[in-house]
């Protein structure tokens, strides 16, 4: 299901390109539990315009989100474990000096219920979580750089990830051409 809902708001952004010969697949198994939606649709997006675009995600943030096919977020099943696993995983493996962030559906905030060590941590600025409830506030929050929209010339905004996106993809379709 999260693949096709991935697939449909990726052919939705492209859709002005005359001919975008990229077929995308991913597939992550899931259980599904409480909420029925696959909590890696939001992650495999940014994955996905990261591989694209050529922006780095940075090692130091976690994201949970089911979508809709036009970016709507959905709430997800098992927030406060994901988000104690991401602490947990942090501890473990990161830097004691470093900061790290989750973002989680604005739908599941109301649900949260965090261990005192989760609220201290927030508190000296080394855990944070956010929410979100469109995909165009956290791609560009995570990416750090705005996501763009088609201007009135027929490409996508100057200095936004879909714009550079769009501009190696023609890129790549010149050199092809030449070939």
């Amino acid at each position: 299901k999260g693949v096709f809902i991935l697939q449909s708001y990726l052919k939705g952004l492209f859709a002005n390109f005359s001919a975008f010969a990229v077929d995308i697949s991913i597939l992550f198994e899931q259980s599904h539990s409480i909420v029925d939606g696959d909590s890696a649709t939001v992650a495999e997006l940014i994955a996905t315009l990261s591989a694209l675009s050529g922006y780095e995600i940075p090692s130091n943030i976690a994201i949970t989100g089911s979508m809709s096919q036009y970016g709507e977020i959905m709430p997800v099943g098992a927030i406060n474990q994901k988000v104690e696993a991401w602490f947990a995983i942090s501890r473990l493996l990161g830097s004691p000096k470093d900061s790290y962030s989750v973002y989680i559906p604005t739908a599941n905030a109301k649900d949260l219920v965090l261990s005192n060590e989760i609220i201290k941590a927030i508190q000296e600025n080394k855990f944070n979580v956010y929410s979100f409830s469109h995909v165009t506030e956290v791609v560009p929050e995570i990416l750090k750089i705005p996501m763009g929209k088609i201007e009135k010339d027929g490409k996508y905004t100057p200095d936004s990830i879909l714009r550079r996106i769009e501009d190696r993809l023609e890129k790549k379709k010149e050199v092809e051409k030449d070939a």
